[in-house]
């Protein structure tokens, strides 16, 4: 088996404040390929970004984090800042989820792109304009020559997105970040980006770990998923098992909380309760107050990633059957 891309190994990150550590990420352990995409979903607070901001020393000032995260065999955990700025860019990039709050608002999309391509690549001034120039043709930005002496708010959504991506991929990175690409975008654009993406992740062989909400785009690119609540990784495998075939019942109710077009006109099934409060001990399974199947078990023991049923894995005392996932809100 090769040596995955990433090897992430028993990462935590704890925030500090005045009354108790929040804990955000617990013990979380994955791997990324190269080439590979790995589709990341939970609910907003579940620490899908804060597992990956961790990795390129993105967390607030309060954060910390612990564990091992391997990037070519050298562990990001333990770089240095200055040492992290060799990295960030080079080996690993970001797409942020609204571009007009991460481009610099008084500056060019030149200057901006630019200063990139001088620091990391030694480029001249004409040299990096040039292949600024290149890298947003390259993402299909219309007219690209016009806009590269445009401000970000001269520039719809779409072209802001496509900017971010030139920005990412300038220094051809092995590993691309995207947290929540394409949220702020019609659907129409949606789908213009996510297909530059999955051109430019085969182009480069890059790896890609896609982070959003949206189920269709877990769909439409990713070739793993996993699914993570309150900190922790519930289900891990290949995405048309876990979507079409969840065995964790916090997956089944992700997928029934979403519209299905092509059903009768019915109520949205939402996941009743709350996730745990993370400054908190932790005990038993963190789903069990709001699973519909939690049994005593659930209470004391942590269930163990593990594959227990289906062609995947799941921490799950008691996994979802096909029939049940289902009745629970499956797409099966």
């Amino acid at each position: 088996m090769n040596q995955p891309l990433l090897d992430v190994q028993n990462l935590s990150v704890r925030f500090q404040t005045e009354s108790a550590p929040v804990i955000a990420v617990d013990n979380v352990s994955l791997t990324v390929a190269q080439g590979e995409v790995l589709g990341v979903v939970g609910e907003s607070g579940s620490g899908k970004s804060q597992t990956f901001m961790a990795l390129g020393g993105l967390l607030a000032s309060n954060g910390k984090a612990t564990g091992k995260a391997l990037l070519d065999g050298e562990n990001l955990l333990a770089l240095t800042d200055r040492q992290l700025d060799r990295v960030r860019g080079q080996k690993v990039s970001y797409i942020f989820q609204d571009p007009m709050t991460a481009l610099n608002p008084f500056r060019t999309v030149a200057s901006q792109m630019t200063e990139l391509l001088k620091l990391h690549q030694g480029l001249d001034r004409a040299g990096a304009r040039a292949e600024a120039l290149r890298l947003l043709e390259r993402v299909r930005v219309p007219d690209a020559r016009r806009r590269l002496d445009a401000y970000p708010h001269e520039l719809s959504g779409g072209m802001r997105q496509r900017v971010m991506i030139a920005m990412a991929l300038s220094n051809r990175p092995r590993l691309l970040i995207a947290d929540e690409p394409t949220t702020a975008l019609d659907v129409t654009v949606q789908i213009q980006v996510l297909d530059i993406l999955d051109e430019l992740r085969r182009e480069e062989n890059l790896a890609v770990v896609l982070i959003t909400h949206d189920m269709g785009v877990v769909a439409r690119l990713a070739h793993r998923v996993i699914v993570v609540y309150a900190g922790t990784i519930v289900e891990e495998g290949a995405a048309e098992d876990v979507l079409m075939r969840p065995t964790h019942p916090y997956t089944a109710g992700l997928l029934a909380s979403m519209p299905d077009l092509a059903a009768p006109l019915s109520r949205l099934q939402p996941i009743t309760g709350y996730p745990p409060d993370g400054q908190k001990e932790r005990v038993g399974c963190m789903f069990e107050p709001r699973c519909r199947k939690a049994q005593a078990i659930c209470k004391q023991q942590v269930p163990l990633l593990e594959a227990r049923t289906g062609g995947h894995r799941q921490a799950c005392h008691f996994p979802l059957t096909s029939d049940a996932a289902g009745a629970l809100g499956g797409l099966s």
